[in-house]
């Protein structure tokens, strides 16, 4: 497992692309990567084949420079995380503050893990946000916020999400080059517990995940087979997003 935070790299090509903060993690086979550009706190990458896109692919992909072509313009929806504050969506006006690495040795199990902080100051509101991420060898991540009111006043945080983001996008799938008859139906799916009853909580089923925003809660407040667990599954590509909540 690996960790790199970084400001700016050497170019492999002659593209004129400026710095900015990058972080990338690497445990079994996952790549992820994450980028600070015009104020924004995108996830810019996620493969679970160890496939990172190059500096440059990203500042073009995200920057919203309309000379550039970008073929992800900036949008909420890409956005590693978001925090909601006194009814405002902190969505963009973040700024660089510190990036450290800490890391613990293994045991006689062999078990270790490497943890990353950025720390994002908001240039607007009295907020600053430490991003945790921790690895521990495997294509699974853990990711928490610390969340600081830097002002005297009380502040409420309306809604907090402390992972998002667009996992597959068709330009780094090149989805493109299929023909239109070759699309799996449904393209993804969601797979999830889907009975919460006595005697029937480990009821696992897939369904077609539709069109536009889908969402499913709980409100038991504890872990088990009452959390919000779930699978994304990408028929095109083969990958899974496995997700759950602690």
């Amino acid at each position: 497992m690996h960790i790199n935070l970084s400001h700016s790299a050497p170019l492999a090509t002659s593209t004129q692309v400026p710095d900015f903060p990058l972080v990338r993690f690497d445990s079994g086979m996952l790549v992820y990567q994450e980028a600070l550009i015009d104020g924004q706190y995108f996830l810019a990458n996620a493969s679970a084949i160890g496939r990172p896109k190059p500096r440059e692919w990203i500042w073009k992909a995200l920057t919203a420079d309309p000379g550039r072509h970008s073929e992800r313009p900036q949008r909420t929806r890409q956005q590693s995380f978001q925090i909601e504050a006194d009814g405002q969506l902190l969505a963009d006006r973040w700024e660089w503050v510190d990036g450290s690495e800490q890391s613990t040795a293994e045991n006689s199990q062999g078990a270790g893990y490497r943890e990353a902080t950025v720390t994002l100051r908001h240039t607007q509101r009295p907020v600053q946000v430490a991003i945790h991420t921790r690895l521990d060898e495997t294509p699974f991540i853990t990711r928490w916020l610390e969340i600081t009111n830097t002002s005297d006043r009380p502040m409420t945080l309306s809604r907090v999400f402390p992972w998002s983001g667009m996992i597959w996008d068709a330009v780094g799938a090149n989805w493109t080059t299929l023909p239109l008859g070759r699309f799996p139906e449904p393209i993804f799916r969601l797979g999830r517990f889907v009975n919460s009853t006595a005697g029937n909580e480990g009821t696992f089923d897939w369904m077609p995940l539709p069109d536009g925003s889908y969402g499913f809660e709980s409100m038991r407040g504890r872990s088990g087979w009452g959390a919000p667990f779930f699978i994304a599954r990408n028929e095109v590509t083969g990958e899974a997003l496995v997700v759950h909540f602690a």
